[in-house]
């Protein structure tokens, strides 16, 4: 799996560090500018985590009870308003996990301003940021490295700092008094080798929350995906509809059918007010809806894989980036393990499990 790692040379957006690739293809980049970071972006399949200098972000703990670490964090961010030579509001300020045995709790803060400066910077090249640490977190608690200039070092998974490499000494000796803080050295030879055997960053620490918590965009074809999705359904429907027509003997169960199908149509569509053939007019709209192409091949080939198997039609269909389709189905346990078995032969992940009102639920993914 392919992993990037971004880090910024520099206050302002013009030079950046750039690691990437997978086991056995890592690459490193440094002092790129922002043209060729969004050259290289182009060939990315991951979304880049950004690390920001350690040397740039305040980093303390605090000394609290239990009690303040979960009831006064608002006001916790005071505590170090005499210790930072700017105001407040000019930081970006995150908390930690309290630690019950030491009865503290972890503080980092990073400059508003060069936060912003950063992520539009890579915002105008294309990359989305949700993921920023301190860069030294990406050592083993316990541990340091260092190079020719700068030593960076870990106490704990939320706590990192970095020093001048001739400030070594004083600074392992100083943790080791006050926070029991014994390191170790790692053997890399480089930053790219660090980052390479890195897997996970702590949750806590990462500094894409409150006021520059991503934010789910909108954009301008939303419109258009929700209509090809809803369209996706109408259109099983239709498809299972033509496979089980003859096994429904109530003509009333086919028209009642019809009737579901041509409402969605409608409530999805309530400018389109002549209906003259409906197969034909959703297939319309769903060529007009390419942006959500990929996401509706998963839904075409269950209702391929539906009409082989004689299933009826999904009572509820949808789709989440994550977690990828679901479904509710009135089908009984043997043909759904049949139409596991198929999705499982199609190349997809699935899962079964008993739905409400006697449905049984289907969710599936890449």
């Amino acid at each position: 799996m392919m992993k990037v790692f971004l880090r910024p040379q520099t206050a302002g957006p013009e030079l950046w560090d750039a690691w990437y690739g997978s086991a056995g293809a890592w690459h490193e980049a440094r002092g790129i500018h922002l043209a060729q970071l969004h050259d290289l972006a182009a060939s990315w399949t991951a979304r880049p985590l950004l690390l920001l200098p350690t040397q740039d972000l305040f980093v303390t703990e605090l000394a609290v009870d239990q009690k303040q670490a979960k009831q006064g964090r608002d006001g916790l961010r005071f505590l170090i308003e005499d210790q930072v030579s700017c105001d407040l509001e000019e930081l970006h300020i995150i908390l930690g996990h309290w630690d019950a045995h030491r009865q503290t709790l972890p503080l980092m803060a990073v400059q508003r301003a060069s936060l912003s400066t950063w992520l539009e910077a890579l915002a105008a090249c294309a990359i989305e940021i949700d993921q920023a640490y301190a860069d030294a977190l990406v050592l083993a608690p316990g541990s340091y490295w260092h190079d020719q200039e700068q030593a960076w070092l870990a106490c704990s998974r939320q706590l990192a700092y970095v020093c001048a490499y001739e400030h070594l000494p004083w600074l392992q000796s100083r943790l080791a008094a006050v926070a029991a803080c014994e390191l170790q050295a790692v053997t890399a030879e480089s930053w790219s080798q660090l980052l390479e055997r890195t897997s996970q960053m702590p949750a806590a620490m990462n500094f894409m929350q409150g006021d520059f918590k991503p934010q789910v965009q909108k954009k301008q074809w939303d419109r258009s995906w929700l209509q090809a999705m809803g369209l996706t359904l109408v259109a099983v429907f239709l498809l299972t509809l033509d496979g089980v027509s003859a096994m429904l003997r109530e003509q009333a169960q086919i028209r009642a059918l019809a009737r579901a199908n041509l409402a969605t149509y409608q409530q999805l569509f309530p400018d389109d007010t002549r209906i003259v053939n409906l197969a034909l007019q959703i297939e319309g709209h769903l060529n007009e809806s390419a942006d959500a192409g990929n996401v509706l091949s998963g839904v075409h080939q269950l209702a391929s894989i539906m009409h082989e198997l004689s299933l009826p039609a999904p009572e509820k269909l949808s789709y989440d980036a994550r977690s990828g389709y679901e479904l509710d189905l009135a089908a009984d346990p043997a043909a759904m393990v049949r139409l596991q078995q198929s999705l499982q032969r199609a190349g997809w992940t699935v899962q079964i499990s008993s739905g409400s009102a006697g449905l049984m639920h289907l969710q599936f993914h890449s």
